[in-house]
């Protein structure tokens, strides 16, 4: 992701903005931004955008994406993943984290990614989205 991640603080969550081709080195240090800039008594939410992110990981990547994730994000920390039409379709990296403990969601809309982040408490499941799917 040459082009870099810009970080905004909006007023109740972080926006990352990640541009460029994707590169697996540079995962490691945009989950290392995250968590310092949650840390200590910093925003837990995070609106993650990657729609402009060009190249899609390799299926083992987003696992060990995932892996990094659950070890360094706390579940105090909510993220909300917003991703082109084309990467939602393909977001096996939601699932990985998802089932290792990580409270992150993808959206392919800004409002929708927003409004999840503000629901509810970092930390509590989201049985709403449940019902709603079903």
């Amino acid at each position: 992701m040459p082009g870099g991640i810009r970080i905004a603080a909006r007023a109740d969550y972080l926006a990352f903005q990640v541009s460029g081709e994707f590169k697996d080195e540079d995962t490691a240090r945009l989950l290392r931004a995250i968590v310092l800039a949650c840390a200590d008594e910093g925003p837990k939410r995070v609106l993650l955008d990657i729609r402009t992110v060009t190249g899609r990981p390799p299926t083992l990547h987003s696992y060990s994406m995932a892996k990094m994730a659950a070890e360094l994000l706390t579940k105090s920390v909510r993220v909300a993943m917003l991703c082109t039409r084309d990467q939602l379709a393909k977001t096996f990296f939601e699932t990985m984290a998802l089932n290792r403990g990580v409270v992150v969601k993808a959206f392919d809309e800004p409002q929708s990614a927003v409004r999840w982040l503000r629901q509810q408490g970092p930390d509590q499941a989201d049985e709403t989205d449940a019902a709603t799917e079903a």
